[in-house]
């Protein structure tokens, strides 16, 4: 597909549209278009609060993305969803763009990397108080496309 069919197909009117959003969880998740995680947890509009970049990096911006989710709307849990066949994650091991902040961010194999981001998140504030509060969880999954099924860790 070109890019003027692209941008046609995108001019299209939205199929749905919500007034308000009343999430009821946070997804961290890669920008790999595969892993949608409103499709893969059986959601409607509006019940994901989903932050996505490419390998679900984690950055300053994206933590207070996610403090800023849940400190203004009634979310209780996050999620950091890291998928098979990540190709951030390879590129980041394989050293690809060694100049790019992305590479120097990933480490380990995709389901260590999920692991490390939720470690992140859950010692810095406003979370580790949450949690300390049990206000808040925060969870590590991984998405096999070979088995078709989410762990959870």
């Amino acid at each position: 597909m070109n890019a003027d069919m692209a941008l046609k197909r995108l001019k299209q009117p939205p199929d749905k549209y919500i007034a308000t959003a009343s999430p009821f969880a946070a997804v961290l998740t890669c920008s790999d278009p595969r892993v949608c995680p409103d499709h893969l947890f059986r959601c409607e509009l509006g019940d994901l609060f989903v932050v996505r970049t490419a390998g679900h990096v984690m950055t300053q911006e994206i933590e207070e993305t996610l403090a800023f989710a849940v400190l203004n709307m009634d979310i209780h849990l996050i999620v950091v969803l890291g998928h098979e066949g990540c190709l951030a994650v390879k590129a980041a091991a394989e050293n690809a763009y060694p100049d790019w902040n992305l590479t120097k961010l990933i480490h380990g194999t995709e389901e260590e990397h999920s692991t490390a981001c939720k470690s992140r998140l859950c010692a810095i504030e406003p979370f580790k108080s949450m949690i300390a509060d049990g206000k808040l969880q925060i969870h590590a999954a991984h998405l096999s496309f070979t088995d078709k099924e989410i762990q959870w860790f």
